[in-house]
């Protein structure tokens, strides 16, 4: 519930908090109009209870975030088709070692449960020496042979299977599919692409790779991840524009 209130509140903005100050202000009227001076003053009233209620929310907001969920903007185009600017996202952050949130790290375990990371999947992130989030999907695990031949992925040996679902001016749409899960991806026409030696994946790292494959800085421009700055796995997404929510990127594959 809280995180779909947060969504609900990221989407109407302006309007929810016009509103929640509206009601606050006519409840504060019925609240004084009906007050009987002679009656003692309840804890919350003091100043002291006042302090100890902003306190204990500001606490708890900071728990939830560091710990459990955690919300972010999507800022780039890095993920496109599945996540577009502006997006909102849900990153469900328990059992992934790494806990903080607005910038600061409380915790940092030197190792995600690797039972957590699934190929696949969309996870966020701190690149190696940066202190920005990213989000990329997972393509390699630890021990992995990743190479590129042009637009297309190798892992261990094998390409990724792709197949063409449309195309515009500038770009074409494919679908690919890895460890049977499928999910678009973006690719520029008329981008020269380059072929790269296979690159073997070190113990406690991941690869991580955009969906728009020739527009996103990720694992192929800073290299592998190490397992202590995963963040978590993505786990809800908002689309403002046509409001809807999902709960995955892909798509199970028989």
């Amino acid at each position: 519930m809280s995180i779909f209130t947060a969504i609900v509140d990221w989407y109407f903005s302006s309007y929810l908090t016009l509103g929640l100050v509206l009601v606050i202000v006519i409840h504060s009227y019925f609240i004084v109009r009906h007050y009987n001076i002679c009656l003692p003053r309840a804890w919350f009233s003091k100043w002291w209870g006042l302090v100890a209620i902003h306190a204990g929310v500001l606490i708890s907001v900071t728990l939830f975030r560091a710990f459990l969920y955690e919300p972010f903007t999507i800022p780039l185009r890095s993920m496109n088709p599945s996540l577009s600017v502006g997006d909102y996202i849900v990153v469900e952050k328990q059992g992934y070692g790494t806990y903080g949130t607005f910038g600061v790290i409380l915790v940092d375990n030197d190792k995600v449960k690797p039972e957590l990371m699934q190929k696949g999947n969309v996870y966020a992130f701190y690149p190696p020496n940066m202190n920005a989030p990213h989000v990329a999907r997972l393509i390699g695990l630890p021990g992995d042979r990743i190479s590129f031949k042009g637009s297309n992925i190798q892992l261990n040996g094998e390409e990724l299977p792709i197949s063409f679902v449309s195309g515009t001016t500038h770009t074409e749409t494919y679908r690919e599919v890895l460890a049977n899960n499928s999910y678009l991806i973006q690719r520029a026409i008329g981008v020269s692409h380059s072929f790269s030696d296979a690159y073997v994946i070190p113990d406690n790292a991941y690869f991580f790779v955009g969906d728009n494959r020739d527009n996103s800085a990720d694992s192929r421009l800073y290299g592998a991840v190490d397992g202590n700055r995963i963040l978590g796995k993505l786990a809800l997404t908002l689309k403002p524009n046509d409001f809807t929510l999902k709960t995955s990127l892909s798509e199970r594959t028989k």
